[in-house]
């Protein structure tokens, strides 16, 4: 009986806070905060100040076999400067075979190619 009661108050105070915290009208991201986003290739990545920056890798992914790490930064990919993480969606979904990609690993120029699966 005592953790039914217990379990009613908890319910009706996430209600509450839910509710209270709800804003009134629907929030637009401005136009200049950074994009968040997870590619085919399983990485999360975030566009900043002009660069690419990975913020995260999924288990095995094409990504996480090929050796790129959360912290790196894309620069290139098959030669080409990449400025957002748009440019590179673009051009991964217009590939024709396999990726040349150019990171920046703790101010190191890093080398990888993924192979077209």
């Amino acid at each position: 009986m005592r953790r039914s009661i217990y379990l009613c108050l908890a319910l009706i105070l996430a209600l509450c806070f839910g509710l209270c915290l709800r804003p009134t009208a629907p929030q637009q991201e401005p136009a200049a905060s950074p994009a968040t986003r997870s590619t085919e290739l399983g990485m999360v990545l975030l566009d900043e100040e002009n660069r690419v920056f990975v913020l995260a890798i999924i288990d095995d992914s094409p990504a996480s076999h090929a050796g790129i790490m959360p912290g790196d930064t894309i620069t290139q990919l098959n030669s080409q400067h990449l400025t957002s993480v748009l440019q590179l969606e673009e051009m991964i979904s217009r590939r024709a075979g396999p990726m040349d990609f150019l990171l920046e690993r703790n101010g190191a120029p890093v080398r990888i190619m993924l192979p077209l699966r």
